[in-house]
């Protein structure tokens, strides 16, 4: 049987939700093997523009929220869930202005 256009399509959208699960899951593991490897908390958030706009025209996503929920995820497993609340306003913030900082450089 024949795939249609539209299934074709669906296909397509499918491995590349898949393709760029398998590079997040892929790059969180970096992150984690480095903060592991030398002790440090250091989390650092990286991208270009060319990924930011592929992740906005086929997915409608905003590169950076999805970064910045990421890293606040990450920080929040390490803190005890009622520093966590008070912080996580700032620190959303904070990460948002640290990675336009960073892109920029």
């Amino acid at each position: 049987m024949k795939e249609t256009a539209v299934q074709v399509n669906e296909r397509k959208i499918r491995n590349g939700i898949r393709k760029q699960a398998e590079k997040i899951w892929r790059e969180k593991q970096k992150v984690w093997d480095r903060l592991k490897s030398d002790g440090k908390r250091k989390l650092r958030g990286d991208w270009t523009i060319e990924e930011a706009e592929y992740l906005k025209s086929a997915y409608g996503m905003d590169l950076e929220d999805v970064l910045v929920k990421a890293l606040t995820a990450e920080i929040a497993v390490e803190m005890p869930a009622r520093q966590h609340k008070a912080w996580e306003d700032k620190v959303q913030q904070d990460l948002i202005d640290f990675l336009k900082r960073e892109n920029n450089k």
